[in-house]
């Protein structure tokens, strides 16, 4: 463990991600922790430091920049449907853009370093729908968002500076005002909300920010696209595979998600790190592809015969295929080699096995 960093700030400590990263940094790395969650009670755990408080709650996320050295913020609204997003925008907004421009502006006060984890989803406010993503793309593309992110991220950034100083009290009914008198475009509002958490990290922080695509593994077992399809085959049902509007996804296993929030926060890498970091599989996955690994667990098990796992037929290139660039995961995290998507499948089948689906 690097001496200087002792005390590592978490949000997102009870989420998919949350929880392994919180054993991770204390079992195996040695760190403390201290962790902003709403729950009362949560288990108790040797080098951790829990507050009680609301991701908003001034004092709370005071208390966290002051206690830690290095701060991840990885508390975040995911998406359900278009339908639902768009009527609970001021959800996504409160967590996903306030909670981090909140978190962010502090640690530049403090001379502290900041990770935000994003999405991916990110490059679905480009003008292009298939291609390879860089971390470069121009986001977002058409503009009305364009327009409607400028007018938005000023009127936010006046308002953090005046929660930061005191001058502003409730963030969150600000934030609602803002929305009322510019309503969201046609987009996805979990896309909106954390690319605008993005743009509204100060550029004189130290900060790092990790894109990642679909992320699984242990101990997840919600209602994403790759425990959704485990479940059925672990209770002996039929498994069709469908990815909706999208043609490939990038499925990217949780130990690789770890490794790069460790790398990430290293003292000795951030000064050269880029800002931004696209986390994903180098190379996405069909629905048909998908589908021959589930066929294969399926032999392995015995839970479901493979025949009655299936992809929806679809005619191909009428869909979203987004590849996102791997270059600075591998060059500047040194991940050059994350686990195979047979791999990761089989150890979360064995998870959801033991757990009762």
């Amino acid at each position: 463990m690097n001496s200087t960093v002792r005390t590592i700030g978490l949000t997102g400590t009870t989420g998919a991600i949350g929880q392994p990263l919180l054993k991770h940094l204390t079992g195996i790395r040695g760190f403390s922790v201290c962790a902003v969650v709403r729950s009362k009670q949560p288990p108790p755990m040797d080098g951790v430091q829990f507050i009680h408080a609301d991701i908003l709650d001034a004092n709370a996320l005071r208390d966290l920049v002051a206690r830690s050295e290095v701060i991840i913020h990885l508390a975040g609204r995911s998406p359900r449907s278009p339908q639902q997003d768009a009527r609970e925008a001021d959800l996504f907004i409160y967590v996903n853009t306030l909670a981090t421009a909140a978190i962010a502006g502090l640690t530049l006060q403090e001379r502290k370093r900041f990770i935000f984890v994003s999405s991916v989803s990110v490059y679905e406010l480009s003008k292009r729908k298939r291609g390879i993503f860089s971390e470069q793309e121009p986001l977002p593309g058409r503009q009305e968002a364009q327009d409607w992110l400028g007018l938005v991220k000023q009127r936010l950034d006046e308002a953090v500076r005046g929660w930061l100083d005191g001058k502003v009290t409730d963030l969150g009914e600000t934030a609602n005002e803002i929305l009322s008198a510019f309503p969201l475009p046609d987009e996805s509002t979990y896309a909106l909300s954390k690319l605008l958490g993005e743009r509204l990290i100060p550029p004189r922080s130290e900060s790092v920010i990790l894109r990642l695509s679909d992320v699984f593994g242990p101990p997840d077992l919600s209602s994403r696209v790759i425990p959704n399809l485990l479940r059925p085959i672990v209770r002996g049902e039929s498994v069709t595979v469908d990815f909706g509007p999208r043609e490939i996804v990038s499925f990217i296993y949780i130990d690789d998600v770890i490794q790069a929030l460790d790398a990430t926060i290293s003292v000795e890498a951030a000064p050269s790190l880029p800002r931004v970091i696209n986390i994903a599989f180098p190379r996405p996955t069909t629905e048909d592809e998908l589908t021959e690994h589930l066929q294969a667990l399926a032999r392995e098990t015995g839970s479901v015969t493979y025949d009655r796992i299936s992809a929806v037929p679809r005619p191909t290139g009428t869909r979203d295929s987004r590849l996102y660039s791997t270059k600075h995961m591998e060059k500047d995290l040194g991940i050059t080699d994350p686990m195979p998507l047979a791999s990761g499948l089989r150890e979360l089948l064995r998870f959801m096995g033991d757990k009762g689906g």
